[in-house]
């Protein structure tokens, strides 16, 4: 079942199965709010604001227009194939799913098989970028920032061990491989339990 959701929905936002079947889960995109939101009330006030949606706005929209291109450089850059992927819903975990921005084969690597997601930033350079921090001469994605949670959030679901985490600015992009961090995922995974039984499905019943 999940595997067929997956392949039927690989088109994303252009198909309407994948808007569907996000709309009774909470998505990976949301992962972080979820589990920084504290108190009842702001808990309740966030699931309303996942139910309303989020429209599109022009920052989205050129990240959208963007993305093809991007993923057509790196995976020019990176010597790696790229494939469409549709929304991951996990059998342990049915009230939660991800739509990561393409699936990764990366011969070189172990596992061979990956992630890749992309944010289009309309900044001149990485430099000027609010995510990511430079380690060792490095841009990271930051721990903290809620990208993160968004991609171990996607490792999780999807059972696999690394993600590309691709920033695109007007002048230069920066890939960072992102690994699995058990840690990570199974705070997360008690935090997004309780607020989907105890605040989210309040709210999408009523």
């Amino acid at each position: 079942m999940s595997a067929a959701i997956e392949e039927e929905t690989r088109l994303q936002s252009e198909c309407q199965l994948w808007t569907q079947v996000r709309k009774p889960r909470l998505t990976a995109s949301r992962f972080g709010e979820i589990c920084h939101v504290r108190g009842e009330s702001t808990a309740k006030s966030l699931a309303a604001r996942i139910l309303r949606g989020t429209p599109q706005t022009a920052a989205m929209k050129r990240g959208l227009d963007l993305e093809p291109d991007i993923l057509r450089q790196y995976s020019e850059f990176c010597d790696v194939s790229v494939m469409q992927c549709g929304v991951i819903i996990h059998p342990d975990a049915p009230h939660l799913a991800a739509s990561p921005d393409a699936k990764v084969f990366n011969p070189r690597e172990t596992p061979p098989f990956g992630l890749a997601e992309v944010k289009s930033c309309d900044v001149e350079d990485v430099a000027q970028v609010k995510h990511l921090i430079t380690v060792r001469g490095q841009a990271c994605l930051k721990k903290n920032h809620k990208y993160y949670h968004q991609v171990q959030g996607q490792l999780a679901l999807s059972g696999l061990q690394w993600c590309d985490f691709i920033t695109d600015t007007h002048t230069d992009f920066t890939v960072e491989r992102v690994f699995r961090d058990e840690e990570i995922i199974n705070s997360m995974r008690q935090k997004l339990d309780y607020f989907y039984h105890n605040i989210y499905m309040d709210a999408l019943l009523r």
